[in-house]
């Protein structure tokens, strides 16, 4: 069969490994796996132990969010080749996006199967994922490299640090040329009484609650599907995901996230929306706000 087969083990757990008895000594089997997700059960052991396929075992880090996607992803990209097929083993539509931008260089050997049986029907990306991609992917245009270099130093370099005179001093205005015969006149000129009094300058405040731009709402949007998609088998619609997205945005606390979503959906779907995301919530507030800063 001539296929390497990449299994997130956090995300299908014993269920992915379904087809693996079929395996032959061409494919290769590589599993992901942690230490909140290190166990199969006896079936799945069994049929592994024997299998002609090569089989390793790749650990990842626990405590950082997405963790073993990265590892995934990057693995996939070091051992990648045109002479075999390559399928990650898992529910989480995220890894669509992988599969699309590899098909986009013309490498259609890259799949995405819930399992790893051959006859298991390939996941596509469904049409509203799609959307979710194109929306917060803009195309970038080619740059050659020395440019880019050039570019990004220019970027990288800081203005000139101003003294502590520059900051809170005015710039002197300039001094007008008098001619030595004309007088010069030494009066003040006499003010408007409403102007005389110098009003103290107000303090620029910004406000933290600044709306989001269109390419960070895409990527909050894709935060989001990629969270719910790993973490709940049915997956969130689009309407769904805005909804979470703008609630939690607005909202300063988990209950106020509660209440809102209540308020907007009425106590039945509002409550059921919110059980199926609390768990997720502190990630969801924390990511947000590190997208607007």
């Amino acid at each position: 069969m001539n296929t390497t087969y990449l299994i997130d083990l956090e995300n299908v757990n014993s269920s992915g490994f379904e087809g693996a008895e079929n395996l032959t000594r061409s494919d290769e089997l590589i599993v992901f796996y942690s230490e909140k997700a290190d166990t199969l059960k006896i079936p799945i052991i069994t049929s592994l132990l024997g299998s002609s396929a090569q089989i390793k075992f790749y650990k990842c880090k626990n405590g950082i969010m997405n963790a073993m996607d990265f590892d995934i992803v990057s693995v996939l990209g070091i051992v990648y080749n045109s002479e075999r097929d390559f399928v990650i083993v898992s529910k989480d539509k995220g890894f669509d996006v992988v599969v699309e931008r590899y098909r986009s260089f013309g490498k259609s050997n890259v799949l995405r199967r819930a399992i790893i049986g051959a006859k298991a029907p390939i996941v596509k990306t469904d049409p509203e994922q799609a959307e979710m991609i194109d929306y917060s992917a803009p195309a970038v245009p080619e740059i050659e490299p020395d440019t880019f270099e050039e570019m990004l130093s220019r970027g990288m370099e800081e203005p000139p640090a101003l003294s502590k005179e520059e900051k809170t001093e005015p710039p002197a205005e300039p001094v007008p040329q008098v001619s030595a015969a004309e007088p010069v006149d030494t009066a003040e000129p006499e003010l408007p009484k409403e102007n005389k009094k110098v009003q103290p300058r107000k303090k620029r405040t910004t406000s933290k609650n600044t709306e989001m731009s269109r390419l960070d709402k895409g990527k909050v949007n894709q935060f989001l599907n990629n969270l719910m998609g790993a973490k709940h088998e049915q997956p969130m619609t689009k309407e769904e995901l805005k909804l979470i997205r703008e609630t939690a945005e607005n909202a300063k606390t988990k209950n106020a996230f509660y209440n809102a979503l209540r308020k907007k959906l009425g106590n039945e779907k509002g409550i059921e929306l919110y059980n199926r995301v609390k768990d997720e919530y502190s990630e969801i507030a924390k990511f947000i706000k590190e997208i607007k800063g």
